[in-house]
């Protein structure tokens, strides 16, 4: 007998006698009646033997026990062929040592599942593996990490044009930015996922899609969001009573945010209904938006006291609504402070983890880099070296010919030789100088970089704390007046604006690289956007300076492009002139006739101007003609980038003498695309 088959049969004895048959027995399953013939509910439809030993190895999925059942399921399905529960064997050995967070077998037996799944034809796994590992990085809070294989599983997933894997990358996009505390990107990716299952993947349901996106959407008080896709998930019959229960919720927390009381109040009793139908326990599982039906009876006390009870951000934004609704609007302001104060906490922890991962990714290419310069050299030194052999050689024939020949003819032929090594070595030479050009150029690149960027995060981020922790401080209390308090609010949010700006900036960047920056062309007044775009920037307007706005057109022409794009442009372009003037205007300007076929929006400040030989560097990545202004210098580059991918072109006005005057030309289309 082989000694695998030996293995497998010694092992499911073992089972046997540890397990007693009554264990296994076929009434541990729902049956179905199919005339004289009993099934059982093998969802997978494998063997049913192996799915048997498949249930009992889920029932240990909290004990190492699992991984010896696991191996068992694994010899026993490759000695029957059944190539799905081999891979459902890799997958019970994931997920155990994805529950006990041990890295280095998960990713071990990440790497078993996708060879074994692309194998054997179930492709489903070998996703569902990449998610598993993403899952973990998502977990311990190391977030780069997390995204760059969320980048190559959904490269994989588009190019083995694989739906699910798509969908289950938009998925894991969703859980990165909610972890980043931007719920209003999660919640597009969520949405984007539960579109994808809808459309392309039907044996897939897309409830956890719309769960999530109901979730993060009602983090941002984004009422109709969170109703519509609460609706879309209770749309599906077959779901299990948590989810349910969980949707029901969304549901009820939305409408009572809509202030649609008596379709809140319906709800309630379609979940004590469901909850009596299920045989659940309600108030567990209802804790979300059962302290609102409090409320909503009058009970207030314990209202605010159920919210309490609810984990982290939750229980901030219910108690927010409560006080809503008592119109404790100061109580509310306080919930708002302090939720804000959470959400600093938790993006400030982001950051500073994308910057550690940053810093070591930063020192792991500074060590390629010295290494490809000890390599250059090392290749000089061995040029020379074979310069010195050649150089010996072609003395030590020089000689030779000397003896045999003619001194005209050896003469003539040593110099044709020399001359082809020397252009050869010359050759070397240059291309070594210019790896070794090119390897500082790209440190110095990187050193200035880290460096722009934790002087960039970190001061903002310092005024936050500070003063946050200045108002915070009951030693402060009674000293502080309260214009001094509301000055040191704005300061905390102009320096949150500023930080969200930066952190914002290198995403978009990000985002244009990769090519994931999407564009959404519509209708829109030319004028109402220049001024939203100067309503967003009026908080880094200086004192003594004036911000007017002019156009040729009136308020009824309309622009066809991505209006999103557009106001970024002009916001960046307006805070930036805002940023070099000290005193007099800053102007903002429509025209059709300065560019004709195209418009044109310039924006002019009587700031100390760039040089025109300066006209094209300044758009260049971390380029800053004043070192000592705040800013990133991406700022210039993302609104040329933006404005490409619109068809427009961002570039400054060279002739303008009285400051710096920039021109943002926007072609004019007639129809929607």
């Amino acid at each position: 007998m082989k000694p695998h088959i030996l293995t497998a049969t010694l092992l499911t004895i073992l089972l046997q006698v540890l397990f007693p048959a009554a264990a296994w027995s076929q009434t541990d399953y729902p049956k179905r009646d199919s005339g004289d013939t009993v099934t059982y509910d093998n969802r997978y439809q494998i063997r049913d033997d192996l799915f048997r030993i498949y249930r009992r190895a889920e029932t240990k999925r909290s004990s190492e026990e699992c991984i010896a059942i696991a191996d068992t399921l694994l010899e026993q399905s490759i000695l029957t062929g059944d190539k799905k529960a081999e891979c459902l064997a890799h997958v019970l050995k994931m997920n155990y040592y994805l529950n006990i967070k041990d890295e280095n077998r998960l990713q071990a037996e990440a790497i078993a599942t996708r060879e074994t799944s692309r194998r054997n034809g179930f492709m489903q796994y070998y996703y569902y593996a990449y998610s598993q590992e993403i899952n973990l990085y998502l977990s311990s809070n190391r977030l780069l990490q997390a995204k760059d294989l969320i980048e190559i599983m959904n490269n994989e997933a588009v190019a083995d044009n694989d739906y699910y894997g798509q969908a289950l990358s938009l998925m894991q996009n969703g859980k990165l930015y909610q972890q980043r505390v931007n719920y209003s990107k999660a919640s597009e990716y969520y949405s984007m996922a539960a579109e994808m299952y809808e459309q392309k993947v039907p044996s897939q349901t897309p409830v956890s899609a719309y769960t999530m996106a109901s979730d993060v959407s009602l983090r941002i008080r984004d009422f109709d969001n969170a109703l519509t896709y609460a609706e879309k998930g209770l749309a599906y019959e077959d779901n299990d009573p948590k989810t349910q229960i969980q949707l029901l919720n969304h549901k009820a927390m939305a409408l009572f945010g809509l202030k649609r009381y008596a379709e809140f109040s319906s709800v309630h009793r379609e979940i004590i209904d469901f909850q009596n139908v299920a045989g659940v326990n309600g108030r567990k599982l209802s804790l979300s938006y059962y302290p609102l039906w409090e409320a909503y009876n009058g009970r207030y006390e314990e209202a605010l006291h159920l919210a309490k009870e609810v984990k982290s951000v939750g229980g901030y934004i219910i108690s927010r609504m409560i006080r809503e609704y008592m119109h404790d609007y100061q109580g509310a302001m306080a919930e708002t402070d302090t939720l804000q104060q959470l959400t600093i906490e938790n993006y400030s922890l982001a950051i500073d983890e994308d910057l550690n991962a940053m810093s070591i990714r930063i020192g792991n290419e500074q060590l390629k880099l010295e290494n490809a310069r000890l390599t250059v050299e090392k290749e000089i030194k061995d040029a020379e070296f074979r310069r010195s052999i050649m150089l010996g050689s072609i003395i030590a024939s020089l000689l030779i010919i000397l003896i045999l020949s003619t001194y005209l003819i050896n003469r003539i032929r040593d110099s044709r030789r020399i001359r082809e090594q020397n252009r050869l070595l010359q050759i070397a030479n240059e291309e070594a100088v210019k790896a070794r050009n090119r390897a500082e150029r790209s440190e110095k690149i990187q050193s200035a970089f880290i460096q722009n960027m934790s002087h960039e995060i970190r001061t903002p981020l310092n005024a936050i704390v500070g003063f946050s922790q200045l108002l915070a401080d009951p030693g402060y209390s009674g000293v502080l007046t309260e214009d001094e308090k509301l000055e040191y609010s704005e300061l905390i949010r102009n320096n949150t604006g500023i930080l969200t700006s930066l952190v914002s900036d290198i995403l978009n960047l990000a985002d244009i690289e990769s090519g994931q920056l999407k564009t959404d062309i519509s209708e829109f007044g030319c004028n109402d956007v220049c001024r939203n775009a100067i309503s967003e920037i009026r908080s880094y307007i200086k004192k003594g300076v004036e911000v007017s706005f002019g156009s040729e057109v009136d308020d009824s022409f309309k622009l066809i492009s991505d209006r999103y794009r557009v106001e970024q442009v002009l916001s960046n372009l307006l805070s930036n002139a805002c940023k070099f003037t000290e005193e007099g205007e800053v102007r903002l300007f429509c025209s059709l006739s300065e560019t004709p076929g195209m418009m044109t929006i310039s924006v002019a400040d009587s700031g100390p101007g760039i040089p025109p030989e300066k006209a094209e560097e300044i758009f260049e990545r971390f380029t800053k003609l004043d070192s000592f202004k705040q800013g990133n210098g991406l700022g210039l580059s993302i609104c040329r980038l933006l404005a490409s991918t619109i068809g427009g072109e961002v570039m400054l006005d060279t002739t303008y003498s009285d400051g710096a005057r920039f021109k943002f030309v926007i072609p004019l289309k007639t129809t929607v695309l």
